[in-house]
């Protein structure tokens, strides 16, 4: 929502179908929500029906334009700086540091979403180091969540550590059982 409200003031509600504004790749994604949803749906419902991957890559620093492929969108110039550092701007993060822990949080959502044990490190798809697969401690991952929660809020950072009690669970020595179990195996690094 803060997003889109923010891309809306500089490109105007339909800024998702703008391709000097997203890369195509992005682009792509949301001409396939298009043709689930309708080519002539709002722009609130297109918004509300892209799914993470697509947010986490507007984060990305861009790709080839869907108009002209040897031409490049860069992220940074048409939704960073314009709007998107506007929407982490407690901290002053950099564009890489928040699009680095976005990647990494939909990670850990999409092994909740899927019902996976996160006790045991989050894998990092696609990321190997020293023909290890990677994982992140959760503890990590609850950190990261809530460092992104303070760019975008220190009253929503409270809120969160407030309501919900994810720290005491992490540290309860069940958990820290669960992820030394984990880590005794020599098939993964650690973040």
């Amino acid at each position: 929502e803060l997003i889109h409200k923010e891309l809306t003031k500089h490109y105007g509600e339909y800024w998702m179908l703008l391709p000097d504004v997203i890369d195509g790749r992005s682009l792509e994604k949301v001409e396939v929500t298009l043709i689930r949803i309708g080519k002539r749906a709002p722009s609130d419902r297109i918004v509300s029906d892209l799914n993470l991957g697509l947010w986490a890559g507007l984060l990305q620093k861009g790709g080839p334009s869907a108009l002209d492929s040897r031409k490049s969108v860069k992220h940074k110039e048409t939704i960073w700086n314009p709007a998107l550092s506007k929407v982490f701007g407690y901290g002053a993060p950099q564009r890489k540091d928040v699009a680095t822990t976005i990647i990494r949080i939909s990670y850990l959502r999409n092994r909740i979403a899927h019902h996976e044990p996160i006790v045991f490190g989050i894998i990092q798809p696609g990321t190997i180091i020293k023909n290890r697969q990677l994982k992140q401690e959760p503890i990590s991952a609850f950190l990261e969540l809530m460092k992104i929660s303070e760019y975008m809020s220190p009253n929503l950072a409270a809120f969160l550590d407030a309501k919900f009690p994810v720290l005491e669970m992490l540290e309860e020595n069940i958990s820290k059982l669960a992820l030394a179990y984990a880590k005794s195996s020599k098939s993964f690094s650690w973040i």
